[in-house]
This record gives C-alpha cells, structure tokens and sequence, in this order.
C-alpha cells in the first residue's frame, strides 16, 4: 500500500470500510457527533483521526438511535419551514403577481411614488366637491387616516 494512502486510512477510516453498511451508519454517526459538538462542545480533541470514533457496523448499534432522530429533527425542520411556500412566493414575486410580505412591500413603494403625483394632478384641475353637495356632507365628519 502506498504510504499516502495509509496515511489516509489512518485519518480517516470510513471510506476505506468493507461494507457499505458501515460507511453509511459511520458517516451518520459522525454527523451526530458533530451537531452534538455543536451545541455542547464538552469532549473536545485537536486530533479525532484513527479509531477516535469506532466504526458503526451493525443497523442493531445502539448510536444508531441518536442518528435516526437527528435526521428525523432535520427532516421535520425542513417540512415544517415550509420551503415550497416560500419558493412559490419568491417566484410568483419575480414574475410580478406575488402575494406576500416582499411583493406588499413592492407595491407600496410603487404607490408612494404615485399618489404624491395624483395629489397634484387633482388640486391643479380643481377635483373637489362642492360645499354643499351630498359627498361633502357625507364625508365631512369622517376623518381618513
């Protein structure tokens, strides 16, 4: 065996396992280990090479529990955030007929640009009601806001 390749193997043994059985429980373990470093780091080590981490070789292994319910948590993450909604909002908001937060956001300041230049087309014509009429008696006790 060349000596880089034994040295891979001593850094990491997973891709070198007989089973692929193994590689996968393996790397799952590992995957637990690590988000469980994440949110406590308390065995810490500058060195996690050999056989720091045994090999997971059996589906009966009992680390396989913690596997099973970190992809179990990652899975219910990413069905309960909803990603389709959001994929579908973000491109009904690119193609312009969004509902939503950002497309309600777009059109407003569509309509802030637009009602300021509204406000002056109608006082240069003179678009008020007459003193007298029913709209300005309708509308003279309420206030718009």
């Amino acid at each position: 065996m060349p000596p880089g390749l034994l040295r891979m193997q001593v850094e990491n043994p997973i891709p070198f396992a007989d089973s692929l059985l193994t590689r996968i429980l393996s790397t799952g373990y590992l995957h637990t280990r690590y988000f469980t470093q994440l949110l406590a780091p308390v065995y810490l080590s500058a060195d996690w090479s050999f056989n720091c981490i045994p090999l997971v070789e059996l589906i009966t292994d009992p680390r396989n529990i913690a596997t099973g319910l970190l992809y179990g948590y990652l899975v219910y993450v990413g069905v309960t955030a909803a990603p389709l909604q959001l994929l579908r909002q973000l491109l009904n908001v690119a193609r312009g007929a969004g509902r939503g937060p950002a497309a309600d956001i777009a059109n407003q300041s569509q309509n802030t640009a637009t009602q300021p230049e509204a406000a002056a087309a109608a006082a240069a014509v003179g678009d008020r009601a007459p003193t007298g009429s029913p709209v300005a008696v309708e509308t003279a006790g309420r206030s718009c806001g």
